[in-house]
């Protein structure tokens, strides 16, 4: 029977059991955690409205942070800053939703998305 590379070249595989904290370098690595999110609101002199979703202590990196009006999904973003790294190994990232006083008075949420939350999470603010 065919043999796998490993084995021609006399190598065999061993089961491995990962325990935390994984160590990466000089870093220890936690297992994933829901990040904490919170959306704060701030008004300006125009009369619009600008919420902003903050996340930390995401880890692993990848999360997808959106916005929902009334619970339906709103593609209209909204300045990002992107993933970016903390000093501890974990991330964060900052979501603003600009709301004119036209659409104000409906009820928003900051969604949030991540491999350590085991669905979708939905922080409230309210426009108005």
């Amino acid at each position: 029977p065919p043999r796998s590379v490993g084995s021609r070249l006399g190598l065999s595989l061993l089961p491995v059991t990962l325990s935390w904290p994984l160590v990466r370098g000089s870093r220890a690595v936690s297992p994933p955690a829901p990040p904490e999110v919170s959306v704060s609101r701030r008004d300006t002199p125009d009369g619009s409205v600008t919420l902003s979703c903050q996340t930390r202590g995401v880890y692993p990196r990848p999360i997808h942070v959106s916005w929902v009006r009334d619970g339906e999904d709103i593609l209209a973003e909204k300045d990002s800053s992107g993933i970016l790294p903390n000093a501890d190994g974990t991330y964060y990232t900052q979501s603003s939703l600009e709301i004119s006083p036209q659409q104000d008075g409906h009820r928003y949420a900051c969604q949030v998305e991540h491999s350590s939350l085991g669905e979708p999470t939905f922080i409230w603010g309210k426009g108005g």
